[in-house]
């Protein structure tokens, strides 16, 4: 699977603390590269779990709720 999520988000526009996510999550920021690279694919309950995170950071800055879903973040 393709990761789109550097194409859609920009950690310093968009007020994402990378640490903060990863600890939220539970994963390494190791691992985190490794997704946006495309190296690794999450499973399908993290990368829920990321774009739930994701939008609700983009809500905290005035945009509407839910605006990514799973399908925008990750294509085949």
């Amino acid at each position: 699977m393709k990761c789109w999520i550097n194409t859609i988000f920009d950690t310093k526009r968009d007020n994402i603390n990378v640490s903060e996510m990863c600890r939220q999550l539970g994963i390494t920021r190791a691992y985190w590269y490794k997704i946006l690279k495309s190296e690794s694919e999450p499973t399908v309950t993290l990368a829920i779990r990321i774009t739930s995170y994701l939008n609700e950071c983009l809500a905290q800055n005035g945009y509407s709720a839910n605006m990514y879903s799973v399908e925008d973040l990750w294509t085949e």
